[in-house]
């Protein structure tokens, strides 16, 4: 064949076919960055990696991987970073942060109906964990408020082993029959109170010596404790002196004197400083 000839002919396919190779990625809504895979020549799709098609948590970097996500007739992928939602029954949800088309299949694809906000995902591999589950699924559904695209956490099965940690303080208040400095004591109990609340969690108090100021200054903190916050409160263990004298629980006095404040008083052995619920 002449080279003038085939010079013309192998010019004539690169420009009919549109075989350059394009740039996929484009600005999608909300600045969020969108790759089409859809729109690239087959030949350039084989240079990308392979896709894994389930979907992932990673908990060291706190991303979520959706491989396959069907919204509506579309296919796309996904990475969401977890954050914390205040008022959230679960206090977690995810934040989008890239959504790409796709053509890949999963039989365990997640799905996003547009009309409800409502998204499912049926698997989820969790990495990086040390919790016996490594699988869950969960349900989120879109917070229509928040910008970029924020899903609250609704359903997640199973949950995760939980960890129980107990919290008791001990009140001393040496000087607390003084109105003044029973008045900063019960403001800073209050202080930590509402503190530990703020985050979920419930404290126990063993208190002997701002039992009787509570009732001479007229300020039951420590039954504001139990009511306002669920926390429980108790006899401390002793009064400074030696634990084989026995004080404490044992001594009818201080249990008489906080049970004529607070219903339902826990328990505390007279040896150790810990509260029995």
């Amino acid at each position: 064949m002449n080279f003038r000839i085939f010079k013309y002919i192998f010019l004539y396919v690169i420009y009919s076919q549109t075989v350059l190779a394009i740039d996929p990625i484009y600005e999608g809504e909300n600045g969020i960055r969108a790759i089409n895979t859809m729109s690239v020549p087959p030949w350039q799709k084989a240079g990308f990696p392979s896709i894994q098609t389930n979907a992932t948590f990673d908990f060291s970097t706190q991303i979520l991987r959706l491989p396959v996500v069907n919204v509506g007739e579309s296919i796309f992928s996904a990475t969401l970073q977890l954050i914390k939602i205040s008022g959230s029954p679960l206090g977690i949800g995810f934040k989008l942060i890239t959504a790409e088309l796709s053509e890949e299949t999963s039989p365990t694809r997640a799905a996003f109906f547009p009309e409800t906000g409502k998204v499912v995902i049926p698997e989820i591999d969790l990495l990086n964990t040390n919790n016996n589950t490594n699988k869950v699924s969960v349900q989120m559904v879109l917070m229509p408020t928040i910008e970029p695209y924020t899903f609250e956490v609704t359903l997640l099965d199973p949950q995760p082993t939980p960890i129980y940690l107990a919290m008791t303080v001990h009140l001393e208040g040496w000087d607390a029959n003084k109105k003044n400095l029973f008045k900063q004591y019960s403001k800073k109990i209050r202080e930590y109170a509402q503190l530990a609340n703020n985050y979920g969690a419930h404290l126990s108090w063993e208190a002997r010596n701002i039992i009787k100021p509570s009732s001479i200054f007229d300020d039951n903190v420590l039954g504001e404790l139990i009511d306002m916050n669920s926390d429980t409160v108790g006899v401390h263990a002793d009064i400074g002196g030696p634990v084989s004298d026995g004080l404490g629980w044992t001594d009818a006095t201080f249990q008489a004197e906080l049970e004529s404040m607070v219903a339902g008083i826990a328990k505390c052995q007279p040896t150790c400083r810990i509260l029995l619920t």
